[in-house]
């Protein structure tokens, strides 16, 4: 029974939640971007840096808590299934140049580029292992801008977008999707029934096959959940995969482990 009961103990020690660490990372001259850094119980295999969609705003606390509405996001909330599997996970918020929070045009920018190859390079410096980009809703934005334009060390070596909104920047939606140059992995994921205007199912596949030159290069349209009431491009909704969180977490966190 005593075995039991240390047994049971260091379960529960091993499953207890890391603290965070806030990180301010200078990005421009005069600009830095906060992060919050939660290693593993472990040894990590890979790091993820999660971007929020919407106007990316996390509002990181002095813990590194993340504390906005759009705390509330699966990658953000379900970041636990990320981390059960080795992966540490790095919170990146808003620049501080940009506190009220950013659009899809400065997504696409030099400056915002700067921001993210800046955490992208501080976490492959410190910790010496793959780092990969995860972006939801208009994170894919930025998820596919890093991937069209970062190189050396800030260059990510794996990228998931997750619904991504990235089509809405085309000015022609008849004309193909321009092509990335991207050789990393990449992984695309969508909900066959999102109704979200901004990020259409049928979207996915033309992002996908614009990455051609990606190794791996995977499509994974998920099915079931729930649409929920509400906006279908909030939280809660087919759009953020609504009451399947975990298999989608965990899905893309075999996909990390399998081109760590």
């Amino acid at each position: 029974m005593r075995l039991i009961g240390v047994m049971a103990w260091i379960v529960v020690f091993l499953a207890a939640p890391v603290r965070a660490e806030l990180v301010q990372v200078p990005s421009r001259p005069g600009v830095t971007v906060p992060i919050a850094i939660e290693p593993p119980a472990g040894q990590a295999v890979a790091w993820a840096l999660l971007f929020v969609g919407g106007n990316g705003v996390l509002q990181l606390d002095t813990t590194g808590a993340p504390t906005a509405p759009l705390s509330v996001l699966y990658i953000i909330s379900r970041r636990d299934v990320l981390k059960a599997a080795g992966i540490g996970v790095v919170l990146v918020d808003v620049p501080s140049d940009q506190r009220s929070g950013i659009i899809p045009r400065f997504r696409r920018s030099e400056q915002h580029m700067a921001d993210v190859g800046a955490v992208t390079t501080m976490i492959r410096q410190r910790f010496r292992r793959p780092v990969w980009i995860i972006g939801h809703s208009n994170g894919g934005i930025t998820t596919a801008a890093a991937a069209r334009s970062l190189s050396a060390a800030a260059r990510p070596d794996g990228v998931i977008l997750a619904s991504a909104t990235v089509m809405a920047s085309r000015r022609d939606a008849s004309r193909p999707f321009p092509p990335f140059p991207y050789t990393g992995a990449v992984m695309v994921a969508a909900h066959q029934g999102d109704a979200c205007t901004y990020s259409p199912p049928s979207d996915a596949a033309l992002v996908s096959q614009a990455f051609s030159k990606a190794r791996p290069n995977v499509l994974r349209m998920f099915s079931g959940g729930s649409a929920g009431r509400g906006d279908p491009c909030l939280p809660r909704s087919l759009h953020s995969f609504n009451v399947m969180e975990r298999e989608v977490i965990s899905a893309f966190a075999g996909f990390i482990r399998s081109g760590k």
